[in-house]
């Protein structure tokens, strides 16, 4: 648990900072892929990627529901991100320390017997 939770706060912080303008450009093309339909089937088919991904690591933890616990994990580091770079908290953003705790918490609620 708490070597994931290090892990993923590390790719956030990466993402929150050094590729901070590429994250930034993510949301753009998300926005653009709403009135582009090519480009929104290559966004939801990397999207996939991610997900299988996260599904393939709560269940290693031993979570009872991987799909939807995947499915609250990717929307985690979506909040944050998108919070931090373009949302309300973008003022602040999250230390990796903070980022290590949150994500420790919520893998811990969705996956208590790891």
């Amino acid at each position: 648990m708490a070597v994931a939770a290090t892990a993923i706060a590390a790719m956030l912080t990466d993402f929150l900072t050094v590729s901070r303008v590429r994250m930034l450009a993510r949301y753009e093309l998300s926005l653009e892929a709403n009135r582009q339909p090519a480009l929104r089937a290559s966004l939801v088919l990397g999207g996939r990627g991610l997900r299988r991904m996260a599904t393939a690591l709560v269940t290693r933890l031993g979570s009872d529901d991987p799909p939807r616990h995947a499915r609250m994990l990717v929307a985690f580091c979506d909040g944050v991100l998108f919070d931090a770079l373009a949302g309300a908290g973008s003022g602040q953003l999250p230390t990796e320390a903070e980022l290590v705790g949150d994500l420790r918490e919520l893998l811990t609620a969705m996956c208590p017997l790891e």
